[in-house]
């Protein structure tokens, strides 16, 4: 199996991966650090 490149994916791109492949534990980590890395510092 052979991984696509994360990095340049979009993070609508990455979260329909991660739905189509939910035991890809590589994606899912990507799609964390993205989301993270993108998230508003603000909390409710």
């Amino acid at each position: 199996m052979v991984n696509p490149d994360f990095a340049t994916m979009s993070r609508a791109e990455l979260r329909a991966f991660v739905v189509m492949n939910p035991q890809n534990h590589l994606a899912f980590q990507a799609f964390v650090d993205l989301a993270t890395a993108t998230a508003s510092p603000e909390t409710y």
